[in-house]
C-alpha cells in the first residue's frame, strides 16, 4: 500500500509544478491547488477504508511521512488563501506590516511544537509506536487547525501536528520572502555578476545541492537563511527554482538515499580520480 501513496504525492508534486506555468497570482494558484489536494485527500481516505496496512511499521510511515506531506500542503494553501484575501490594501508599509504579524503567529507556534520538531529533525523512531499508529489516539489532543477535520479512523493526531509543523515551516520562508519584498536594482547591488553560468541539471538537484550547504554549515558557517542562499544560486545560474521548500519536501519523502544528487556527485568525483590515477 505504501507505493500507492507515494505514486499518488509524486504526481500531485507532477502537477502543481504544472501549475506554475500558468502564471497565476498567490491567491489563484492556492486555490487551484486546494482542488487538487482535496481531490487527492478524499482519495486517501478511500484507499486507507478499503485496504489495510499490511504491518505496523507501514501503518507508522504513513502517518509519520505520508500523511503529513498531503496534511501540510492542504494547511499551507488553505493558510496562504487567507492570508492573501485579507491582506488590507494601501501602502508598502502598512502591507508589510500585516505579513510581520502574520509571521509572529507563525514563529509563536513553531516554539510552542520544539519538542516534536527535534524528534522529527533527530530522525528518532523511540516514540514511533505511541505517535504514529491509531491505537494510541489518547496520547494527545487533535490538531488546532480546522481546515482538516479529526477523524480517528484516518488520523493518529500526532500526523496532523507533523502536518501543522511542515506547514507553518513552509509559511515562514513564503511570509520572509513577503517581508523582504523586490528590491530595486538601483538598492541593491547584485550578489554575484553575469557569467553565463546556466544550471544544466534539474531544478531539484539544485535544491538538494543548497540545503545540503547550509545544513554542513559550508557558507557563512550556516549563518545565511535558505531564501537567501537560494537566491544568491539563481542569479548565479539564471535559474528560478519556484517553490524551492517544496522540492525540498519531495526530497523528504523519498524512501532511500534521500541525498541522490550529492551521493552522484562522489561517485562521479571518485571516478575522476580513479581514472586520473590509472593514467
Amino acid at each position: 500500500m505504501q507505493s500507492y501513496f507515494a505514486a499518488e504525492l509524486a504526481m500531485l508534486s507532477s502537477q502543481l509544478n504544472d501549475l506554475e506555468n500558468y502564471n497565476l497570482d498567490n491567491l489563484q494558484f492556492s486555490e487551484q491547488a486546494l482542488q487538487l489536494l482535496n481531490k487527492l485527500d478524499l482519495k486517501f481516505k478511500a484507499q486507507l477504508r478499503s485496504t489495510p496496512f499490511a504491518s505496523e511499521q507501514e501503518e507508522i510511515n504513513y502517518f509519520k511521512f505520508e500523511r503529513p506531506v498531503l496534511s501540510s500542503q492542504i494547511i499551507y494553501y488553505n493558510r496562504v488563501y487567507k492570508i492573501e484575501l485579507s491582506c488590507p490594501r494601501g501602502s508598502a508599509k502598512r502591507i508589510k506590516k500585516y505579513h510581520k504579524q502574520e509571521l509572529k503567529k507563525t514563529e509563536a507556534f513553531l516554539m510552542s511544537r520544539t519538542e516534536l520538531i527535534s524528534y522529527m529533525r533527530s530522525g528518532s523512531t523511540l516514540m514511533d509506536e505511541i505517535y504514529f499508529v491509531r491505537r494510541n489516539l489518547n496520547y494527545f489532543p487533535a490538531s488546532d487547525e480546522n481546515y482538516l477535520a479529526f477523524d480517528p479512523e484516518q488520523s493518529t493526531s500526532y500526523d496532523l501536528k507533523v502536518a501543522e509543523i511542515l506547514a507553518n515551516e513552509r509559511l515562514e520562508e513564503y511570509l520572509n520572502l513577503k517581508i523582504e519584498g523586490k528590491k530595486h536594482q538601483d538598492e541593491n547591488t547584485q550578489v554575484v555578476p553575469k557569467l553565463g553560468l546556466v544550471w544544466t541539471d534539474n531544478k531539484i538537484a539544485l535544491v538538494e545541492l543548497i540545503y545540503a550547504l547550509h545544513s554542513a554549515g559550508s557558507i557563512n558557517h550556516g549563518n545565511k537563511d535558505i531564501k537567501e542562499l537560494a537566491r544568491c544560486f539563481q542569479e548565479i545560474f539564471n535559474i528560478d527554482l519556484g517553490d524551492y521548500y517544496r522540492a525540498y519536501l519531495d526530497i523528504k519523502m523519498r524512501k532511500t538515499g534521500h541525498a541522490k544528487y550529492i551521493e552522484n556527485l562522489s561517485e562521479h568525483l571518485q571516478r575522476r580520480i580513479e581514472n586520473q590515477d590509472e593514467v
